[in-house]
């Protein structure tokens, strides 16, 4: 049997994170080939003596973006005005009658889950299962994978 474990973040030591790490732990100590995929990984800052014998990737970093100046550059012209804009009270109030931010949270993660699905897919492994932590982000990849795989 084969287990992909998927958690936003293990950059740091908090609970969630030694969870999802005593899981994959206790999985491999039965016998059972565990993956971990996370969006950010810090192997010193979170449990490295924990994590040292597991099989732990980094799916979405934040690191990504800022290797590219150019796409960076035009996040940030892009977030600055809408700073601006959600200054003024008028279109504060029409974004929130609206739920724009809201459809943007949904559709921001539904194209960072689909990569995360998309890269645990390419990585040729073929998972009997999937545990995705708490967050909606995790649980949303781990749903877009069970689709494309057609497993439970």
């Amino acid at each position: 049997m084969k287990i992909a474990l998927i958690h936003s973040h293990l950059s740091s030591r908090g609970g969630s994170q030694r969870y999802v790490i005593e899981i994959a732990n206790n999985l491999q100590n039965l016998g059972i080939e565990v993956d971990v995929y996370c969006y950010e990984y810090n192997k010193n800052a979170c449990y490295l003596e924990l994590t040292s014998g597991l099989s732990v990737s980094k799916v979405y970093t934040r690191e990504v973006v800022k290797n590219n100046a150019i796409q960076q550059s035009k996040q940030n012209l892009i977030k600055n005005i809408l700073k601006k804009a959600y200054g003024n009270n008028f279109v504060k109030n029409l974004v929130n009658t609206f739920g724009i931010d809201y459809l943007y949270s949904i559709y921001s993660t539904q194209q960072k889950a689909k990569k995360v699905s998309d890269i645990i897919f390419n990585s040729k492994n073929n998972y009997d299962l999937i545990f995705a932590h708490e967050e909606p982000l995790s649980v949303y990849a781990a749903i877009k994978y069970k689709k494309i795989s057609s497993i439970p």
